[in-house]
């Protein structure tokens, strides 16, 4: 079906001739359509999600590392649950439910505990607390909201560099990337991280936040948005 649909919109009713501007919330999404399609190039801009608040830089690391999002296969999450078993030290507190959740249990050495579904001021608090929260996909992603969040609460991203993560993560600076799948990669990340002491975690959160506010302010969003419109408007008058 999804076969079908595709010729029809190629050959039949291409929607790209029907429509002035294509908004895409990440490069790597952006790219991937003009690659398959030139005519994107032309009739797209770039604008990331938005956050409606950023707070300030954290001066130390918290004690534990969070994951944040669905338990399933293409999430990484299996990825990321064999490569804590080398830090028994090291806590990591999964939020989030999905079908793997009883295999994962099951899996999970004792420095792994599963929270469940958080949302609000208390999943803020969880990622705020946290020292990293990690983001170990192995499928495509967009534009993650768990990256953004993260990095507006002042807290780094450990993230496989896969699909649209990269582009939100400065390698080292803001945060850190591993291969996507890649356990042994995952592992030598996760001990920098463990290793990483106040001073220069302190300066990793103040990139994060510095990158949420070129990037993900929602002053700044409606704004770019706003002038994309009018642009687009005007354009066509």
């Amino acid at each position: 079906m999804l076969c079908l649909d595709s010729y029809f919109r190629k050959y039949t009713f291409p929607p790209i001739k029907y429509i002035d501007k294509f908004i895409f919330v990440s490069k790597f999404s952006q790219l991937k359509h003009t690659q398959i399609q030139p005519l994107y190039k032309d009739k797209s801009v770039q604008l990331y999600n938005f956050t409606p608040n950023i707070s300030e830089p954290k001066n130390r690391k918290g004690n534990y590392f969070v994951y944040v999002g669905r338990l399933s296969y293409e999430k990484g999450i299996e990825t990321l649950i064999s490569a804590m078993e080398y830090f028994p030290n090291t806590q990591l507190k999964i939020i989030g439910n999905g079908p793997l959740l009883n295999t994962l249990k099951q899996k999970a050495s004792p420095n792994i505990t599963f929270e469940g579904f958080k949302e609000g001021e208390e999943l803020k608090k969880y990622i705020y607390n946290s020292s990293f929260s990690i983001i170990p996909s192995e499928w495509y992603e967009n534009n993650p909201l768990s990256v953004i969040e993260s990095m507006a609460l002042g807290t780094p991203v450990i993230g496989s560099n896969i699909g649209g993560i990269p582009e939100l993560i400065h390698d080292s600076i803001s945060g850190y990337l591993f291969r996507a799948g890649d356990i042994q990669s995952l592992k030598q990340i996760l001990n920098k991280a463990i290793n990483l002491d106040n001073k220069d975690y302190s300066k990793m959160s103040q990139a994060a936040i510095l990158f949420a506010k070129r990037n993900f302010s929602s002053n700044l969003h409606y704004q770019k948005l706003i002038s994309l419109y009018q642009s687009t408007i005007n354009f066509k008058h």
